[in-house]
Parts: C-alpha cells; sequence; structure tokens
C-alpha cells in the first residue's frame, strides 16, 4: 500500500508525499543506491513515473493547466530517455514467447538470427546509455520535478480535489475501448493501454478508502493491461519480421500468422475484461467513489 493516499490527511499533503516518494526512489535506482542493473533500474524508474503521471492526472482540477502539463511533460519526456533499452528487451521476449510452443517454421532454431539481431540491438542501445550518461540525466531531471512537488499549487476540497480527475481517466478509457472495438486499429488499443494503466494506479491511490473493491478493480486494470500490452508488443513485432532478411520466407509468414493469431486472443480477452471493468458511467464512479472516500475521511 505504498503508493496510496490517506483520506484521512489534507490532500496536499497526501498528494505531496505520494508524488516525492516515487520521485525519491527513481533517483536512488538510477544513481547506483540498489542493488538493481541498469535495465532493471530503467525499467523500475519507468514503471514509477507511469504511477507518478496517473497522480498528476488525478491532482488535475487542483494542479492547474499550467502545471499539470509542465510536469507532465517533464516525466514523459524523462520516460523516453529510458524506453529504448526496454523496449528493444521487450522485442526479444515477445520472439521467445511466440515460438512457444515450437513446430517446424517457428522454434529457436528457425529464428536464431533474428533473435541474434534483435539481441543485438538491445547490446547497442544499452551501452549507448551508459556511454551518454542516461541514467545520471535521468536522476537530475526526477530531482528537478522533486524540488518543485512543494511549491505545487494544492488545495484541500477533499474528495472535490480528485473527482474529476478520477472520472476522467475513466472517460476517457472507456471512450479509448469503444474506438479499439470499432476500429480495431493497433494505434488504438495501444491509447487504451495507456488509459488503462492511468486508471489501475488511481485505483491504487485510491485502495484505502475500500481495500477489498478497489484492489480487485485495481487487479482487473493490471490484468487488462497485461493484455493490451501483449498485443502493443506483438504489433511492434510483426512491423519486423515483415521486413526483416535475416527470416526465410516461409518462417517468415509463420510467425506472422501465430501473431496474427495472438493479437486475436488478446483483443478478444482485453474486450472481455475492458467490458467488466467499464461497465459503469463515469459520474457513477466519481460519485461511488466519493462516497467511499468521505466515509473513510
Amino acid at each position: 500500500m505504498a503508493f496510496a493516499l490517506n483520506p484521512g490527511r489534507p490532500i496536499p499533503k497526501a498528494v505531496q508525499k505520494a508524488a516525492a516518494k516515487q520521485l525519491r526512489n527513481n533517483v536512488e535506482v538510477l544513481t547506483g543506491q540498489t542493488e538493481l542493473g541498469p535495465d532493471e533500474a530503467a525499467h523500475d524508474a519507468r514503471k514509477r513515473t507511469k504511477k507518478l503521471r496517473a497522480l498528476l492526472r488525478l491532482a488535475r482540477p487542483e494542479l492547474g493547466a499550467k502545471v499539470y502539463r509542465r510536469e507532465n511533460r517533464a516525466l514523459r519526456d524523462v520516460a523516453r530517455l529510458l524506453s529504448p533499452v526496454r523496449d528493444a528487451w521487450v522485442l526479444v521476449e515477445a520472439l521467445d514467447d511466440l515460438v512457444t510452443p515450437a513446430d517446424e517454421n517457428q522454434s529457436p532454431d528457425a529464428v536464431a538470427g533474428f533473435r541474434a539481431v534483435l539481441a543485438g540491438e538491445h547490446r547497442e542501445l544499452q551501452n549507448g546509455m551508459e556511454e551518454d550518461g542516461v541514467p545520471e540525466q535521468a536522476a537530475a531531471a526526477y530531482e528537478q520535478v522533486l524540488a518543485r512537488v512543494p511549491r505545487w499549487p494544492l488545495k484541500d476540497h477533499g474528495w472535490a480535489s480528485l473527482d474529476d480527475g478520477v472520472e476522467d481517466v475513466f472517460r476517457r478509457g472507456r471512450q479509448a475501448m469503444n474506438r479499439a472495438r470499432a476500429k480495431g486499429r493497433a494505434g488504438d488499443f495501444h491509447e487504451w493501454r495507456k488509459q488503462v494503466k492511468y486508471l489501475r494506479h488511481q485505483f491504487g491511490l485510491l485502495r484505502r478508502v475500500w481495500p477489498d473493491v478497489l484492489e480487485a478493480m485495481e487487479d482487473t486494470a493490471d490484468e487488462l493491461g497485461e493484455r493490451l500490452g501483449a498485443d502493443h508488443d506483438l504489433a511492434v513485432l510483426r512491423d519486423r519480421v515483415e521486413s526483416e532478411p535475416a527470416l526465410a520466407p516461409a518462417v517468415q509468414e509463420a510467425l506472422l500468422d501465430r501473431i496474427d493469431t495472438r493479437r486475436k486472443e488478446h483483443q478478444r480477452e482485453a474486450i472481455a475484461l475492458g467490458r467488466r471493468l467499464y461497465a459503469e458511467k463515469p459520474s457513477a464512479l466519481r460519485q461511488r467513489l466519493g462516497r467511499l472516500w468521505n466515509a473513510a475521511a
């Protein structure tokens, strides 16, 4: 329950405490103060950054447009510094998973050359990140945001400080789900995934108002995000498979067929989960969470 708001604390203190803790942790992992390796540290910092951006969206009405845009942009940009290495390794993992179970055209041996290319790109990016001092740059950027946290223009209006933020994220996710269902485009499913991630972390932030219920909703959003994440990884891998000269034509065709089959499975499961998660109207969710917040305050 580390990343959660306490309804009994004033909103400014609760939000600032949650943000500061995540930012300090990011600085620690990126400056070698933990036992995490470079890849793990970058991945950990990116995950915490998603939590921070979810928090910003929750407190957006109090922060105001100017401060929100400044901090959201700062966190987005620093996460992009850390993304390439992790994204490159995700393709290796997606390929390994894709060839299980193996067959004649889809086995570790059949894709060994392609996997070596992807692994080589990951090593190059990893070496380049360390040579360019990217972890140190990212840590400095997080420290800059941390220094501004005490000056965030937050006021304590109770649930009214947070209700617009959670309703907006829930509504955006609902709309993104409907677009993805209607259009079936990879970009629409990816946009839906981003909104699901924000919602998941907001449920986590609010979980103390009714742990059993909010944790269950958080778990559903987490499972949904994993499905959408797997779909996105396969969509990116598909683009690489289509253009990869290291693959024999028969192997390439077999991989594309399996990618398309698995993406349909992930999308079907995601839509089923999404229909349950977003069954409630945004305004109804806002009111229900408000009653729980006020009861717990």
